[in-house]
């Protein structure tokens, strides 16, 4: 039985084919030898025998090359540290390393370039991530690139291709996607102005699936005009002229309106530039703030209000003792003058009514001060400034000390 190709059976006549040539040196002069687009192949290859024995000693990823009927025809030396088995074993069944999925999705993956080729249509082939199984039975990760070969008349002559180890990114992948899954907050990850990651806090605040928000573009989400503001923080932040977290609103479950926390930054994600973003709701704390701004603004009413009840208070107090007990006070002395007069001076009963007359004057005098420290005449009539320079001369004459009054004008 003849031995397998990635795109089918071998010839079946138990020839030895040019797919088990194991080095540049041998394939090149096979691909001359041999005519249609083998030959071609082995034409363009040839002319560059020392650059490719050079890359196929040196190289890191493996290198191969197919004809155009799908039949290897060569690997580099580096699928033995890639795969563990020999050059000699893979070229003798290139597929031995490949699931049988990957197998699937490499053949419909060439079929398909083959098909816009045979249209007169370019298309640039996409890495391609497969699983490859190691001869030891370890499992590989590995990334794909590939290309048409083509001669000097710019015609299809083969296909050459590139395979790298990505093992390590894809360990280092799942245990973001781990860490990310049970995250007390939303991550996520946009690659070409896409949804291309969301971990499960992500849905949970969305209400939405994976399946909805991978390949939706995020401003979808965002109130309408938030976008403009989001975008401009956002690049600010991606540029390093930003350091704090932005806030903004978004649609979350059930159509509501959310408040956000949010901070983004650059990555690498399945080795090409993207942006990981960061973010919490913080719809309650904003409603706590809200309350609290509103609270903050009855106290500050509802202290005004006591002020002005208070001040009004004094300022009755302050006509009471200059009105009521002012009128009455005069009214005691009058009455003091006048029994004097009656008992006459030489009487004992005039000295005792001078001296009541003395006090009533004393008892005045102190409700007129007490009156003026509560609410004084001048605070409504000249204003504050005027009050206290007035208030501060009344205490120099009271104590004796220098009290200086500096006020804007």
């Amino acid at each position: 039985m003849g031995k397998r190709t990635l795109m089918g059976q071998g010839r079946k006549d138990g020839r030895r084919k040019p797919g088990t040539v194991a080095s540049v040196r041998r394939v090149a002069p096979w691909l001359k030898a041999t005519g249609g687009a083998g030959g071609r192949a082995g034409d363009l290859l040839a002319s560059q025998d020392s650059i490719y024995r050079l890359v196929a000693e040196n190289v890191t990823d493996v290198i191969w090359v197919l004809d155009l009927s799908g039949q290897h025809v060569y690997f580099s030396p580096s699928v033995q540290r890639l795969t563990g088995y020999s050059l000699e074993e893979t070229v003798a069944d290139p597929t031995v390393t490949m699931t049988k999925a990957g197998i699937r999705c490499a053949r419909q993956a060439i079929k398909a370039q083959m098909g816009l080729e045979r249209k007169g249509r370019r298309d640039e082939s996409r890495p391609m991530e497969l699983e490859l199984i190691r001869k030891d039975g370890c499992h590989v990760w590995t990334e794909t690139t590939w290309s048409l070969l083509r001669d000097g008349d710019d015609k299809p002559v083969g296909i050459i291709g590139a395979v790298r180890d990505i093992t390590e990114r894809k360990r280092a992948e799942g245990l973001f996607r781990t860490l990310a899954d049970n995250s007390p907050v939303s991550i996520y990850i946009v690659q070409d102005g896409r949804f291309r990651f969301v971990n499960r806090h992500f849905l949970m605040e969305t209400g939405s699936s994976a399946e909805d928000l991978v390949g939706e573009k995020p401003l979808r989400r965002m109130a309408p005009r938030e976008r403009s503001r989001v975008e401009q923080h956002a690049a600010a932040m991606l540029s390093g002229q930003r350091s704090d977290p932005y806030e903004f609103r978004y649609v979350g479950r059930k159509g509501q309106s959310r408040w956000v926390m949010e901070r983004v930054a650059r990555i690498e994600y399945e080795g090409r530039p993207a942006v990981l973003g960061i973010f919490m709701d913080i719809t309650e704390r904003k409603s706590s703030e809200d309350a609290l701004r509103r609270s903050e603004s009855e106290l500050r009413l509802l202290s005004q209000r006591m002020l002005q009840i208070q001040e009004d208070e004094r300022a009755r107090i302050a006509r009471d003792l200059h009105d009521q007990l002012g009128q009455e006070l005069v009214f005691l002395k009058m009455k003091a003058q006048s029994l004097a007069e009656q008992v006459g001076p030489a009487s004992v009963a005039y000295d005792s009514a001078s001296e009541l007359a003395a006090l009533i004057d004393r008892v005045k005098a102190t409700s007129h001060r007490i009156a003026l420290s509560i609410r004084p005449d001048i605070l409504d009539g000249l204003g504050l400034v005027k009050a206290v320079q007035w208030y501060a001369g009344e205490f120099e004459k009271r104590t004796s000390i220098a009290c200086f009054v500096d006020v804007p004008l």
